[in-house]
């Protein structure tokens, strides 16, 4: 599933192009819906499984690189960080879900333990499919195809403000003034990310960093493998260990996504990142000095919730 996740928004661009992000979200997401209904659906065949892990892994992978995108493109601009912000906020509360639903089917037997945290996702992902559904295409994506009279009723509906609003006015000009600009660089490459021209290679490695920064950090750790590091570490309830631990991180995702278009996003990051470095230390320091002590599990408890906090 991490190599089709690796490819999202990969593929996207011409897709998007072509049909428009709405459209393009719609057939990831039915794609999705279609890896889980066949993973489901398994009963002796493991390669069943991996066919469908796949697909919903495609899906999952493409959609969320799709879905913050026309966040940005569909807000208001007044709001447009607390919006993009959100999709963050939903990544953290399906982990707080999901890891609720793994220490509830922890003590049971049979097969519904594991169809049914799998099943869900269907749930979630039908909803995302209604309100796509629902949802006009963006103003930006139709500007640029020159569906001018279809962007504007789009972005009016958007604002639930009459379609000859002078704010409705005032945005189609930024539209149509980024449209220009967008015209008068003319086509580009994926080449052209890494040019040295006008620091263009620094802008995307700074992108390129802080994903990675982000994914290496180990949070992904705390998250998939955080059950046996809690058993190793002497915590008693490992499941409960993470079930805390995600419930820090959906708490946390409030400032975050509150401050962002009041201080700033590089402020945040840095005040994110020295959290984070501090916590991570002094969890390996405590859990290589104290293994399997009581205390030092009480320690390693706060420490980790430190981290995540970060």
């Amino acid at each position: 599933m991490q190599v089709f996740l690796f490819n999202r928004g990969y593929g996207d661009a011409d897709h998007i192009t072509q049909i428009g992000l709405r459209r393009t979200c719609l057939i990831y997401i039915i794609l999705f819906m279609i890896g889980i209904a066949i993973e489901c659906s398994s009963f002796t065949t493991y390669g069943q499984i991996c066919v469908g892990r796949a697909i919903a892994g495609l899906g999952v992978g493409c959609t969320s690189g799709l879905v913050p995108v026309f966040q940005a493109e569909a807000a208001p601009p007044a709001v447009r960080g607390l919006i993009t912000g959100s999709f963050q906020l939903c990544v953290t509360l399906g982990i707080f879900l999901v890891n609720c639903m793994t220490y509830g089917t922890s003590k049971r037997s049979g097969d519904w333990t594991w169809r049914f945290p799998i099943g869900i996702q269907l749930v979630w992902a039908a909803i995302l499919l209604v309100g796509f559904a629902l949802c006009p295409e963006s103003p930006r994506f139709l500007a640029g195809k020159n569906r001018w009279d279809e962007a504007k009723r789009n972005l009016a509906r958007m604002r639930h403000l009459p379609i000859d609003d002078q704010a409705i006015a005032i945005e189609m000009e930024d539209i149509r003034l980024a449209k220009e600009e967008d015209d008068k660089r003319g086509s580009a490459s994926y080449l052209e990310c890494f040019s040295m021209k006008n620091m263009i290679l620094f802008r995307t490695m700074i992108g390129i960093l802080i994903q990675i920064g982000q994914q290496v950090s180990g949070i992904n750790f705390f998250f998939n493998y955080g059950s046996i590091f809690a058993g190793y570490a002497g915590i008693d309830n490992p499941y409960v260990f993470t079930i805390i631990l995600s419930a820090v991180n959906v708490v946390m995702s409030f400032p975050g996504i509150l401050l962002l278009d009041r201080i700033g996003r590089r402020p945040n990051l840095l005040f994110g990142c020295a959290v984070m470095f501090a916590g991570q230390i002094c969890t390996g320091a405590v859990s290589t000095a104290k293994p399997g002590d009581d205390q030092a599990g009480k320690a390693l408890i706060f420490l980790c919730c430190l981290f995540v906090a970060g």
